[in-house]
């Protein structure tokens, strides 16, 4: 029996992930430039769960619509083969000299989603014989243009749409008549697609108001079906009693927060909460449930529930690290469509980023709901314990809190996140990885999809 050598081993041990670019590649360095360059790459390689990779046909364009792959776990062997071609009458024959392996292939990214349609900077002076001509040079500055540059007046005005398209899969849609078939079951029927709409709330939310009451208890419908569902099903009735304990901890709670402290499914909380809370619309604690009998007017201490709305702005640097939505890993426009024999798909799970901020712990979205207990930093605290002033009223707006306190806590959230991008040190884990794919560019020649290293010893 024949042992394997040594240095087989050792090459089978190494691990690659593969990128399927979607066409053919001829310049292998103008296939990576597409795909955003190297330090791109290795971006999206190091954050496989959050990132997805995207790609340009024209990366110097920034006016095209990417298209953007998902990594899938497979199982596979990268092989370099050498083929020796010679001409023997007229017709060429080919021959195997030699075969080798580079590596096994555990990760692959897959561009399944469609190309939108592309709204490039393009004109045609409308001569006869003329052809259109790309004008990105008269559109975008060079960076040596003043401000003339602003005032001046274009021909060929270049507008792009307000959005693109919706979905970015094909939709299976079947035309069908059963919503006017009476008496047929959903069974009954074949497949059947539609337009995934809102679910209705079980209670109505209330507006923010200086004068008039807010609820002090759940209606009778509500009660009636939390009741029905919870003497069907014990883990529900559970799942309420951890519901009101959590209430009566705190009075005032966003969705994602009691989802992430309690690991109740949404759809069941969805359920649960309207007979212990009721929905705030707006004002100070926008977007929160808050707890039947709680008036948070006439309570000064529920400063602390108040909402933060936090957005990632491209000037504080943090767009780099938070991708927005459709660059996110199992994000599909196509989600918007459900099928009615499935069901909806599966709930999202929230992550500790998305209702906590604290040093150590990085915000999950460009956008995010934080409560002011929820923000874990010392400056924040400061401005909490500040207790109104003697016979201060609740504000439309700001509800307890300075004028200053929302603008000063978004502020410390910026600088916590701008240090810990800078202790982490996130360029040295690009040049890390960027050198480990230059090292192995040559035993990949010839390969038809572009790879780079996958460092093992780095998760």
């Amino acid at each position: 029996m024949m042992t394997p050598d040594k240095s087989d081993v050792d090459i089978c041990d190494r691990n690659l992930v593969c990128v399927l670019f979607p066409g053919i590649v001829q310049n292998e360095q103008r296939a990576v430039q597409c795909l955003g360059g190297i330090k791109s790459i290795s971006t999206v390689n190091e954050n496989t769960n959050k990132k997805r990779l995207g790609l340009s046909f024209q990366p110097e364009n920034p006016y095209i619509n990417k298209i953007f792959a998902d990594t899938k776990k497979t199982a596979g062997v990268l092989i370099r083969v050498k083929i020796k071609k010679k001409k023997v009458n007229d017709k060429i024959e080919r021959e195997v000299t030699s075969t080798a392996v580079v590596g096994r292939v555990n990760r692959i990214y897959k561009f399944d989603a469609m190309g939108d349609f592309q709204y490039l900077p393009v004109h045609n002076d409308g001569a006869e014989g003329s052809k259109p001509r790309c004008v990105l040079e008269d559109i975008l500055p060079s960076g040596l243009d003043g401000l003339e540059f602003l005032n001046r007046n274009l021909e060929f005005p270049f507008v792009l749409p307000t959005y693109f398209t919706r979905y970015d899969r094909a939709i299976p849609y079947k035309y069908t008549f059963y919503r006017k078939t009476p008496g047929l079951r959903e069974t009954e029927h074949d497949e059947v697609y539609t337009t995934k709409k809102r679910i209705v709330r079980a209670s109505s939310p209330v507006r923010f108001n200086l004068t008039d009451d807010f609820p002090s208890a759940p209606s009778e419908q509500q009660l009636r079906n939390v009741k029905a569902r919870t003497e069907a099903t014990t883990a529900l009735a559970k799942d309420l009693e951890l519901v009101r304990k959590k209430f009566d901890e705190r009075p005032i709670w966003s969705m994602n927060a009691l989802t992430f402290h309690t690991k109740i499914k949404k759809q069941n909380l969805k359920l649960l909460i309207p007979a212990v809370a009721f929905y705030m619309f707006d004002g100070p604690w926008r977007a929160l449930w808050v707890r039947f009998g709680y008036d948070p007017r006439k309570e000064p201490a529920a400063r602390f529930y108040q909402t933060l709305d936090f957005r990632v702005g491209t000037a504080a640097g943090l767009d780099k690290v938070v991708s927005i939505r459709s660059h996110l890993v199992n994000y599909r426009k196509a989600d918007r469509v459900w099928h009615i024999g499935r069901g909806d798909a599966d709930e999202e799970i929230v992550h500790e980023g998305s209702v906590i901020f604290r040093p150590g712990v990085m915000m999950m979205q460009r956008q995010v709901f934080y409560q002011f207990c929820d923000i874990k930093l010392p400056e924040v605290e400061e401005l909490l314990a500040e207790k109104p002033a003697a016979g201060y009223l609740c504000h439309r707006a700001r509800g307890w809190l300075a004028p200053h306190a929302a603008a000063a806590a978004r502020h410390h959230i910026v600088r916590y996140a701008q240090q810990m991008i800078h202790d982490q040190n996130v360029d040295h884990k690009f040049e890390r990885t960027s050198s480990g794919d230059e090292q192995m560019s040559d035993a990949e020649e010839g390969a038809s999809s572009a790879a780079h290293d996958h460092d093992a010893s780095s998760n």
